[in-house]
């Protein structure tokens, strides 16, 4: 591959290496067709066609970047332009040394140059509509938030790799907004580096790394086993929980601030449910089986086993939950309103406050965890 000595260009194929390294929780197949969003000087093409993939376009906004990319990978599509949430000519912003050639963006940082040019923009929706890549992989400095929020959410992707900049995007917020997103559209979802109880990134490089798949990541079902062989030892009481079902179930709900009703669907804040200390085993285990699947720690947690319920909304919740279902079994769908969702060993968010939703019939042993707050 060629490059430019004295540039960053050694350290953008070094990067690029940590993609797909020995913990990646995806691969590239030869099935692969990759929509490469921030190409530079084609690092990650050339992966992926050493790999026996296939990279349908390249899209790079820098000059001498696009030269260096069309000799590196001449036999691809290659765009030059940025990619945003809509199409036209936008401002964008070139890094001010010759040393930096991997830091140009639409979002102005101490590095840029003062003044911008006009670059052509290409819509991402429209762009995955004319190259039909079912594989993504974007690196573009800080517009992915743009990107991400307008990706339309029923787009058919089997693998994404993003590199997300908190040097634009500091609130881990707004990743976690894309991140909940994401579970609704791929199976595997994994974010390195990031607490999400920091409400900003505090370390240097300010970046981290997301892959998301339609394949179960083995690091991260590994662990869903292994929580899975816990909960298959241990008792889980039967409680009546008439909102949801007509029966006693098996069912626990750990909590820092739970709710008592003061009347029909009102309720006042209670403080710590008392099984977080009833079990402290079983909650400590699910918080950090929370924290290591999903970087960040809930106010309440809930534990179903083999629990069918019938139609409802959590009226109490505050946020977006996130649930997974484990086990041997087979059905059990989540249905939110009328939309059968599979989370066997798959994370999904959806608003419960506002969305009905109840559970499939299934066979066999089903545990249901749900984070929220």
């Amino acid at each position: 591959m060629k490059i430019r000595l004295g540039t960053t260009d050694r350290k953008s194929i070094k990067e690029v290496k940590s993609y797909m390294n020995r913990n990646a929780p995806m691969s590239i197949h030869e099935n692969d067709r990759w929509l490469d969003l921030g190409a530079n000087i084609g690092a990650f093409s050339d992966l992926v066609l050493q790999n026996g993939g296939d990279v349908v376009c390249a899209v790079e906004p820098e000059s001498s970047n696009c030269q260096l990319l069309l000799e590196n990978c001449p036999d691809i599509p290659i765009l030059k332009g940025i990619v945003d949430s809509s199409s036209g000519y936008k401002p964008f912003y070139l890094c001010k040394t010759d040393y930096n050639k991997y830091r140009h963006s639409k979002y102005k940082l101490s590095f840029h140059s003062p003044d911008s040019i006009d670059i052509k923009a290409f819509e991402i929706n429209q762009l995955i509509q004319d190259y039909s890549p079912n594989a993504l992989k974007i690196d573009i400095e800080g517009a992915e938030y743009d990107i991400l929020s307008a990706l339309d959410e029923n787009t058919k992707l089997n693998k994404l790799v993003l590199e997300w900049s908190f040097d634009i995007h500091p609130e881990t917020k707004k990743l976690l907004r894309i991140v909940r997103k994401l579970t609704r559209m791929f199976r595997t979802v994994y974010v390195t580096k990031v607490n999400f109880d920091e409400p900003i990134y505090p370390w240097y490089p300010p970046q981290c790394l997301i892959w998301a798949s339609q394949e179960l990541s083995p690091r991260l079902y590994k662990n869903q086993l292994e929580l899975f062989e816990y909960l298959e030892s241990i008792f889980i009481p039967k409680k009546s929980r008439r909102s949801v079902n007509d029966k006693c179930v098996r069912t626990i709900t750990f909590s820092q601030n739970s709710f008592k009703p003061f009347g029909r669907n009102k309720a006042g804040p209670w403080g710590p449910n008392k099984a977080n200390t009833k079990y402290p085993e079983l909650y400590q285990k699910l918080i950090e089986f929370g924290k290591f699947q999903l970087r960040k720690t809930f106010n309440n947690i809930t534990l179903n086993k083999n629990f069918q319920c019938k139609p409802h909304r959590d009226i109490h919740n505050k946020s977006d939950s996130f649930i997974i279902g484990i086990g041997d079994y087979q059905g059990g769908e989540l249905i939110i309103e009328g939309t059968p969702i599979d989370i066997k060993n798959r994370w999904y968010s959806f608003n419960g406050k506002k969305q009905t939703h109840w559970t499939a019939p299934f066979t066999g042993t089903r545990y249901t965890i749900i984070y929220y707050d």
